[in-house]
């Protein structure tokens, strides 16, 4: 959590690209942790400049932020990513995110609807645009959440979440709000600047039309920050037979 000024230091992992699915129109990446999506002000190293490399055609579709893992959306050319942006404007596409949070949450479900605003203050003291809950002039936000499992030993709880808006932040604004902040999340939660261990919020699920024929697209990408054996998160996707994906 900030309390004075942050320490940024950009250092992305070096990992080689991980493309779950790619035709002419579209390829679907899998970005770790510590990787910027598109070129930043601390740099231009991004998964978007590395994925232009070898497919210098991609955009990115959406986004996710920095510390945040995950399935990603890149078009192939400008009809494409017309058909596509089309679809997110319209909410189409089904998202889905697992992360591990501090504290033991008793509800099974529940929705979180916390309006959001930019917190210029805090922004300053951090290169990261941070967000606060503002009841006065924020914006609607709107998160669906369900517990997946509970580890009552080390105090902690894993989630599924559906975003209904994508504000900057969302999702970690909302559980840090509700009381059940992000494990090793420097910017809302316990976490200091002396962390080196990621963020435990993984992109795991995407669905959405095919810009040119049509067809129901499902990727899924497994967290590395949880195991099968924990929990089987397959069990709370809307899909059960899987169209895409890596691991099939």
């Amino acid at each position: 959590m900030i309390t004075e000024r942050q320490r940024y230091e950009y250092n992305p992992p070096d990992t080689p690209l991980n493309i779950l699915y790619i035709d002419d129109d579209i390829l679907v990446a899998d970005k770790p942790s510590g990787l910027l999506s598109v070129p930043g002000k601390q740099s231009d190293d991004s998964l978007t400049l590395r994925l232009r490399e070898l497919y210098p055609d991609v955009n990115p579709v959406h986004r996710l932020d920095t510390a945040t893992s995950g399935v990603i959306l890149f078009s192939r050319n400008k009809s494409a990513n017309a058909v596509l942006s089309e679809q997110f404007r319209n909410r189409i596409p089904q998202k889905r995110y697992v992360a591990r949070c501090e504290g033991i949450i008793r509800e099974e479900w529940g929705a979180l609807a916390y309006p959001m605003s930019r917190d210029w203050s805090k922004s300053a003291l951090t290169s990261a645009p941070i967000h606060k809950v503002d009841y006065a002039e924020g914006k609607k936000a709107l998160t669906f959440f369900r517990v997946i499992c509970r580890d009552f030993r080390h105090n902690k709880t894993v989630v599924m979440l559906e975003p209904h808006t994508g504000r900057t932040h969302q999702l970690r604004l909302h559980l840090q709000t509700f009381g059940y902040p992000i494990c090793n999340d420097r910017l809302y939660g316990l976490a200091t600047d002396e962390c080196k261990d990621r963020l435990e919020l993984h992109s795991c699920y995407l669905s959405f039309f095919h810009p040119v024929d049509k067809r129901q697209i499902v990727i899924y990408s497994p967290a590395e920050f949880i195991s099968e054996s924990e929990c089987n998160l397959r069990l709370y996707l809307p899909e059960t037979r899987y169209k895409t994906d890596k691991n099939s």
